[in-house]
């Protein structure tokens, strides 16, 4: 049974969603290695591509609305 999530929750959540997408898109390339063979969400991706530059540095950021 899952508990009924608030608005506060989902924020947060979106905030350790888009965190974790950067730290997984944002590390450095290894000489010799292909730059592009990163795995992280496409999900979040497309999300973050709907949002506005402001929203998404609030919520790296951590900051409430």
């Amino acid at each position: 049974m899952e508990l009924p999530v608030n608005a506060e929750d989902k924020r947060a959540r979106k905030s350790l969603d888009i965190q974790l997408f950067a730290k997984q898109i944002g590390r450095k390339a290894h000489a010799g290695h292909d730059p592009n063979d990163r795995q992280y969400d496409r999900g979040i991706a497309q999300k973050l591509r709907r949002m506005s530059p402001e929203e998404i540095d609030s919520l790296l950021r951590g900051e409430d609305e």
